[in-house]
C-alpha cells in the first residue's frame, strides 16, 4: 500500500523524560514519505527539551502543565488543523512510508476513522508488541497480538476481534475524534486509546488494518509502581464511563482480583485500592504515586470503613 494519501496530516509525539529517545523517534517523523506531513511534539518533561526537540519537529508546545498523554494530544490538535491525526509513542520509531500506509488505509473507505498496523518490539526482536487493541468481557483492554512471533499470519491474529489501534501508533479521522467530543484528557495515562475505539466502533467506526511491521516500540514490560497506578485506575475509570463495555460482571470480578494477586505479589496491597478510589473521586489525576499514597490514604479507608457500616 503505497498509495498517495489526500488531506493534511498531523503526527503528535508527546514528550516525558528521555530526550534521545524522543530524538529518534522524531527523526523517523522526518523522514516520512507523506507529503502533506507536520509532526508536533509535546514537551510534559519536568525540565524544558526546547533546546533539543524544537529543531527535531515542525512544532514544540511546552504547556504550563503536564496534562497526560490525553491532554497533550488535545493541546496539539487545538492549534494545528488537519484531517488525520497520526499518534506515535515517543520510545517508537516508524518506517519512512507509516504515515502515508495509515493515511490511505482511511482514505480506503468512509467508514474507517481509526488505522491499526503490526508494531514489532524493540526490546524483545522477533515478537509483536501490539497488533491492535482488544478488550475482554470484563471491560478490561489490552494489546492485541503481544509476545506473538513478529510474522503471525493475519487470519490468527483475527481470532482476536480488533478494536482499534493502540496509542503507541495511531491514526485518527479528525472528525471521527470532534464526533467524540475531543480526545479523552481524564485518564491521563493509558486506556484513552481503549475508549476512543470502543465509543468509535458503537457509533459506527470502522477500524482499518496495515498488515505491515512498520513501527517498533520499545515496550516496557517491566511495569513500574507507576505504571501499574494508572493502569489499574484507567481500568475503573473507563467501566465506569463506559458501563457497556462491561459485558461480563464475571470476569471483571475476575480481573479485579488477579489486579489484587499481581500488586500483592509487588508488594503494593494498597494500589489497587487506591487506585479504584481515586477514579471514582478524581477525573484527573496528575499526582506521583507517592504523593498519591500520601494523599488518598485517609480517604480510601474512610471509604472502606463507610462500606464496612453500610454492611453492619
Amino acid at each position: 500500500m503505497h498509495e498517495t494519501p489526500s488531506g493534511q496530516a498531523l503526527a503528535i509525539v508527546i514528550h516525558h523524560v528521555e530526550v534521545a529517545r524522543t530524538r529518534r523517534c522524531l527523526d523517523s517523523l522526518r523522514a516520512q514519505d507523506h507529503p502533506r506531513l507536520a509532526a508536533v511534539v509535546v514537551d510534559h518533561a519536568p525540565a524544558s527539551a526546547e533546546r533539543e526537540l524544537a529543531n527535531a519537529a515542525d512544532h514544540y508546545l511546552r504547556p504550563n502543565s503536564n496534562t497526560g498523554f490525553g491532554g497533550g494530544v488535545r493541546e496539539a490538535m487545538s492549534r494545528h488543523a488537519a484531517e488525520v491525526v497520526l499518534l506515535l509513542n515517543p520510545d517508537a520509531v516508524a518506517q519512512p512510508t507509516w504515515a502515508r500506509d495509515m493515511h490511505a488505509a482511511l482514505d480506503a473507505d468512509p467508514r474507517h476513522g481509526m488505522a491499526a498496523t503490526r508494531v514489532l518490539s524493540a526490546t524483545r526482536p522477533g515478537e509483536l508488541d501490539s497488533a491492535g487493541l482488544g478488550i475482554t468481557r470484563g471491560g478490561m483492554g489490552f494489546l492485541r497480538g503481544h509476545g506473538l512471533p513478529a510474522d503471525t499470519p493475519e487470519h490468527l491474529l483475527n481470532r482476536t476481534p480488533l478494536l482499534g489501534p493502540s496509542g503507541a501508533a495511531a491514526a485518527y479521522r479528525v472528525k471521527l475524534i470532534e464526533a467524540l467530543g475531543g480526545f479523552p484528557d481524564v485518564y491521563f495515562l493509558y486506556y484513552e486509546d481503549l475508549e476512543v475505539a470502543w465509543r468509535a466502533q458503537r457509533a459506527g467506526w470502522t477500524c482499518a488494518w496495515v498488515d505491515a511491521p512498520l513501527v517498533s516500540h520499545a515496550h516496557n514490560s517491566s511495569a513500574g509502581r507507576s505504571k501499574r497506578y494508572y493502569l489499574q485506575r484507567g481500568r475503573h475509570l473507563f467501566a465506569r464511563r463506559n458501563p457497556d463495555a462491561v459485558r461480563s460482571r464475571a470476569d471483571r470480578a475476575v480481573e479485579t482480583v488477579l489486579a489484587f494477586g499481581r500488586a500483592m505479589a509487588a508488594g503494593e496491597w494498597g494500589l489497587p485500592s487506591r487506585a479504584r478510589y481515586a477514579a471514582r473521586t478524581r477525573p484527573v489525576d496528575a499526582l506521583r504515586p507517592a504523593q498519591t499514597t500520601v494523599n488518598l490514604a485517609v480517604p480510601t479507608w474512610r471509604y472502606l470503613w463507610q462500606r464496612l457500616r453500610r454492611r453492619g
